[in-house]
């Protein structure tokens, strides 16, 4: 009794190999309903696999003098040339030989003397043909620029003086301010040489008025037409007397409906010239 008891306790220990009866056979790859189909095996390795073909990236293609002729490179549009002449500054950059940086500088020769005949041509047509000059209104020599400064300066002391009585200044300042003490000397020469009516505003003891030209920095002028009652600024901070004059001059001309912001550089004496806007602004048709 003891014996067999041992022996029992022998098959326990031994595990179900002895405990199961036949061992059972491998999974097969052929067996559809065992093997890896169940995860039971790993995936066969395919050995017909292909592989990946890489791509050689294609190769840069330089340009080359060799590659032109002078007649092509001097003909050639413009659209074309322009990245043509960039490989050639980008081929010389990266491989710095004599033979590379002298083809890129033949190419930009050529590129000059384009430019330098084009020039040429556009002299011989604009004394052909004198209506495409701005001789007439923006003289080259010395004494005709002299002349045109004085026609300038004329009609802008001439329109100064004739709107004084339509037009004044509203000056605005602060007590705390040195710009407006320098300010106050150039007013002092523009009213003496004008006689124009100037309101001084002092923004700190009024400031619904600078509220109400929306005024934030001193030293202000603003030019107010009296018939309308409209205003225009005319400087902010420190400005000189010519300066003043010029800027009420075209101040008056806009608020007055003489010129409009498309022509607010011309003067009246250039109207109907190179300089008026209005001439091709107005034009009916292509009579160019």
């Amino acid at each position: 009794m003891r014996l067999l008891s041992l022996f029992a306790l022998a098959l326990l220990l031994a595990g179900p190999a002895y405990a199961s009866g036949p061992i059972a056979a491998k999974p097969s790859l052929d067996d559809t309903r065992r093997g890896w189909w169940w995860y039971e095996e790993d995936s066969p390795k395919r050995s017909d696999r292909p592989q990946e073909q890489k791509t050689a990236k294609p190769s840069r293609v330089l340009p080359s003098l060799k590659d032109y002729t002078a007649e092509q490179l001097w003909n050639m549009h413009p659209d074309d040339y322009q990245p043509l002449i960039k490989e050639f500054l980008k081929k010389a950059v990266q491989t710095p030989t004599l033979e590379n940086v002298r083809e890129f500088y033949v190419m930009v020769d050529i590129a000059r003397m384009k430019s330098h005949v084009f020039q040429n041509v556009a002299g011989a047509a604009w004394q052909k043909y004198p209506e495409l000059s701005l001789n007439a209104e923006i003289p080259l020599s010395t004494y005709g620029r002299a002349v045109k400064s004085k026609m300038q300066r004329n009609e802008v002391i001439n329109k100064i003086t004739s709107a004084s009585g339509d037009f004044a200044l509203i000056y605005f300042y602060a007590q705390n301010c040195d710009f407006c003490r320098a300010q106050d000397e150039v007013l002092g020469v523009f009213i003496r040489e004008h006689g124009w009516d100037v309101k001084r505003v002092d923004i700190n003891a009024h400031p619904d008025l600078a509220a109400r030209f929306e005024v934030k920095m001193t030293p202000y002028l603003m030019l107010i037409y009296r018939g309308s009652m409209e205003f225009f600024p005319v400087s902010v901070g420190l400005s000189a007397v010519d300066e003043i004059e010029e800027r009420i001059y075209r101040g008056i001309r806009l608020l007055s409906g003489e010129s409009s912001p498309e022509s607010y550089s011309m003067y009246e004496f250039e109207r109907g010239g190179k300089m008026d806007p209005s001439v091709y602004m107005n034009r009916d048709g292509d009579d160019r």
